[in-house]
């Protein structure tokens, strides 16, 4: 698989990133006294969610977007905490694996994500340190404008970086996220369990 590859891309969530989105749909009907069901209708429909995760909404607009949806009169402390809670931690081995693929790859991050999940990786999971710098280079949604599995997002990266599809091998949990890539001509690895990234990479780990 890695004989031709000289271009890693990671998502996040559910790769790097352990990831429970259950957990939020929690919090918030927990914080609403909503159904859980109810919350899940919400969240599958509303189209705060993607307009937050492509830059169209800001913080304050998206927060107060989530208060309108769930009839909430929460702080924004108590809404962070809610929508930061499927995020469950990076294990220290794969920041260990990314150091080590840094020098033998060129390591990109390419993530449907958004402001307030960033700062909590940063500030809370790695006490401070960057995400972005166990990557050569980073790329968000919430950024470009794009999110996955759009097929501009993906020609994005591949121009910007002036990269060979073929030569490139795209990491992700989500299967429809993996065919946009594969439709591409970029390789691509379906990650059905976080663990199989450590299997991919055990020569590296």
């Amino acid at each position: 698989m890695l004989s031709n590859i000289n271009t890693l891309i990671f998502d996040l969530g559910g790769v790097i990133v352990d990831l429970d989105p259950e957990r939020t749909l929690e919090e918030f009907a927990n914080l609403s006294g909503l159904p859980e069901k109810d919350v899940v209708d919400v969240y599958v429909r509303h189209p705060a969610f993607h307009a937050y995760e492509t830059g169209k909404l800001g913080e304050e607009a998206f927060r107060n977007s989530i208060r309108e949806m769930f009839n909430l009169q929460s702080t924004d402390a108590e809404i962070d905490h809610c929508w930061n809670a499927m995020l469950l931690g990076i294990p220290d081995e794969k920041l260990r694996l990314l150091n080590n693929l840094k020098k033998h790859f060129t390591t990109l991050a390419l993530s449907n994500t958004n402001s307030i999940h960033l700062r909590c990786i940063n500030e809370v999971m790695l006490n401070g340190k960057v995400l972005d710098t166990y990557f050569h280079r980073a790329h968000y949604s919430h950024q470009i404008g794009l999110r996955k599995p759009d097929p501009e997002i993906y020609r994005c990266v591949l121009n910007s970086e002036n990269l060979t599809p073929e030569k490139t091998l795209f990491l992700d949990d989500n299967p429809d996220n993996i065919a946009a890539a594969k439709a591409l001509g970029i390789q691509a690895e379906l990650i059905a369990h976080p663990d199989r990234v450590m299997e991919i990479f055990r020569n590296y780990a």
